[in-house]
């Protein structure tokens, strides 16, 4: 039995190859044993679990920040807030909470890290927050309405890049 994968359907048995239902682990059992003895196994995943107070429905990574926001789900509550994690001290740098009945489903960074569009899973609506990633309870945001709930947003840039102003430069309109 695992304690994250649960009891395995197989038991492990002397000399024979024992690999967990979902491959998470494989070994081989050798030398004696005597009924009743007991074979414990500790293995690290390297994996940390920060409880961040509900379920990520997404994350995203601030832009040239060592920083990601959360959408965090609390079930029970049914309260959506968005958390800012620094990656650097593995921990909760703060946060806001959205309106009641809002389930924080897509995020979408503008041109800096202050700019953050929400989408919202359960209404027809998005929000464009001015995120402070110093204070994260400080951010103000403003809703938006939409005609239905959406599934994804994007953020598009209407400036060119670098590659796409020499070829807009030497664009003479004309046809080939």
């Amino acid at each position: 039995e695992g304690s994250a994968s649960g009891l395995q359907p197989e038991r492990a048995r002397f000399g024979s190859r024992f690999k967990s239902e979902h491959h998470e682990i494989a070994f081989t059992l050798t030398g004696n044993a005597s009924r009743g003895d007991r074979i414990t196994l500790d293995t690290d995943t390297g994996i940390v679990a920060h409880d961040v107070g509900g379920t990520v429905l997404t994350l995203e990574r601030v832009p040239g920040q060592p920083l990601m926001a959360l959408a965090v789900f609390d079930p029970l509550t049914e309260a959506s807030s968005v958390v800012i994690w620094d990656l650097e001290s593995s921990g909760e740098r703060g946060r806001f909470p959205l309106p009641e009945g809002v389930q924080a489903w897509r995020f979408a960074f503008g041109a800096s890290a202050a700019d953050l569009y929400i989408a919202d899973a359960k209404n027809p609506q998005f929000f464009e927050v001015l995120l402070d990633v110093v204070r994260p309870e400080a951010s103000e945001y403003t809703t938006v309405q939409t005609e239905a709930p959406l599934s994804d947003l994007a953020w598009v840039s209407d400036a060119l890049s670098g590659a796409e102003s020499i070829l807009d430069a030497a664009d003479t309109g004309g046809l080939f």
